[in-house]
């Protein structure tokens, strides 16, 4: 059962591997090129769907923690805690990187503006469980500032 596991957790986090460095190429080009629109979407769906990533992840660094509570083993467990989350958190960053990237982008090149919404929505990305949710929040920031952007200019 550790060895299936143990191979699942892997092909899994090998999945979500590609697709976070997929994610960080598509969004640098399309920094480059001012096309944020799509990717904020796409940072977004990709954050949603990796949540049943992280719950597995989850799941199985604490079925492994459990069969470590063996007293030989006691030393162990916290550096497979340390090394999960950090596996765990690593995700988390590089699938916020674009996100980040971007708003850092615009705010040297003043074409944004910083509000409560986004500043939340940065915190947000750095946090587990709510990356997600600032992940959500800032495409809907920055689909209401398109849309005022639009008013404002007609």
């Amino acid at each position: 059962l550790g060895g299936i596991l143990f191979g699942l957790g892997l092909g899994c986090s090998l999945v979500a591997l590609v697709i976070s460095i997929i994610l960080i190429v598509l969004g640098a080009k399309n920094i480059r090129r001012n096309q944020y629109g799509d990717m904020s979407f796409i940072v977004m769906i990709v954050k949603i769907a990796l949540i049943p990533w992280f719950i597995g992840n989850f799941i199985i660094c604490a079925m492994i923690c459990a069969g470590m509570l063996n007293p030989f083993l006691f030393l162990f467990i916290p550096l497979f805690i340390t090394y999960s989350v950090c596996i765990t958190y690593l995700f988390i960053i590089s699938t916020s990187l674009v996100n980040i990237g971007y708003l850092f982008a615009q705010k040297r090149a003043k074409t944004i503006k910083f509000n409560k919404n986004i500043i939340v929505a940065i915190v947000f990305h750095f946090i587990d469980c709510l990356d997600f949710i600032g992940a959500i929040v800032l495409y809907k920031e920055l689909e209401h500032q398109h849309k005022e952007e639009i008013k404002d200019v007609q």
